[in-house]
């Protein structure tokens, strides 16, 4: 785990060992890989299709079971991975239909995890098959390539991406805590933040002042409309959270459970509000959500240099269980 004191220190050494092999060695006590990447496409799936274009023919691994590689290299099976969500029924395809746990992803806009490709299973096609039908995607969309390397991506990979000169972006580490010690570590006001408590707000709607935060205000506004109606096919599942200060939208998140997991994403403080405890309020909350849910536990993505988003983090409980990043070309 990453003290606070040390973080920056160590986000700098932890974004140095970002490299394959080392993803796949610090899984050994961590989360199955495939669960995240599972409920990640679990997600997607509810996208309408004229949203998201997906492309991948089954090959994920079923629960429980890691895919080829991953399983050699001593991946902990959790009870979140046993607990069906890795799984691939349900998802629609797209024009593009290959061979292999190859999810081909497209929505416009500026999200990287929206619009690059990833891997949720083993893959029959060569590393250069894989290469030249992802290239072949994106370009005809008019987008750049991308490619969302984890544990999961084929061996060998990385170095070919790298051969073509795909460049290394956005190292992430992906996170786990219980709520119950989320909500145990999260008592107080953090150094440096106001001691008035702001609290969030379940809004029953992404629309909004939640919509304030995470579209008029962030980074969704170009497909503002694609963005929320995405987001309220999710809302069963989902707690839309806000928080105010001063009577005014401050901050937002999203928290989605499936089984035993709830995925926290969307983590948005507008900077004129920053430094009052904003983000503490949503991991409060979002613990609680995932606790009223009966989630064991409690996940969270974050880019390796954040430092500040780290340490808090970490002080809430959070620990560091594996990491990817993404692959862009030149």
């Amino acid at each position: 785990p990453l003290s606070s004191t040390g973080c920056s220190r160590a986000v700098r050494r932890a974004a140095a060992l970002l490299c394959h092999a080392a993803c796949r060695e610090a899984l050994a006590q961590g989360v199955n890989p495939v669960t995240v990447e599972a409920l990640e496409a679990a997600t997607f799936a509810s996208w309408p299709a004229a949203v998201t274009e997906r492309c991948f023919t089954g090959g994920v691994a079923p629960p429980g079971v890691a895919p080829p590689g991953v399983a050699q290299s001593g991946v902990a099976q959790s009870g979140v991975a046993q607990s069906g969500v890795a799984k691939g029924s349900g998802t629609p395809r797209g024009p593009d239909e290959g061979q292999g746990g190859l999810a081909l992803r497209f929505t416009g806009g500026e999200s990287r995890r929206a619009n690059s490709a990833t891997f949720l299973g083993p893959v029959a096609e060569s590393n250069d098959a894989i290469l030249d039908r992802v290239e072949r995607f994106y370009r005809d969309r008019g987008s750049p390539p991308r490619v969302q390397m984890g544990p999961l991506a084929p061996v060998g990979l990385e170095d070919a991406l790298a051969a073509h000169g795909y460049r290394v972006v956005a190292p992430c580490f992906v996170l786990t805590a219980t709520p119950a010690d989320v909500q145990a570590h999260l008592g107080a006001a953090a150094p440096g933040e106001s001691a008035s408590v702001l609290q969030a707000r379940r809004e029953p709607s992404p629309r909004g002042p939640w919509a304030h935060v995470q579209v008029t205000r962030g980074r969704f506004a170009p497909i503002a409309e694609a963005f929320l109606t995405a987001m309220e096919s999710l809302a069963p599942d989902a707690a839309f959270l806000t928080v105010y200060n001063e009577g005014v939208p401050a901050a937002a998140a999203l928290f989605v459970a499936h089984g035993a997991i709830v995925v926290g994403a969307a983590m948005r403080t507008l900077p004129e509000h920053r430094r009052r405890g904003a983000a503490r309020a949503l991991l409060v909350e979002g613990a609680r959500f995932a606790a009223e849910r009966g989630a064991a536990t409690l996940c969270l993505q974050v880019e390796t240099d954040n430092a500040a988003a780290l340490a808090l983090y970490t002080s809430a409980g959070f620990t560091p269980r594996y990491a990817y990043h993404y692959r862009e070309a030149p």
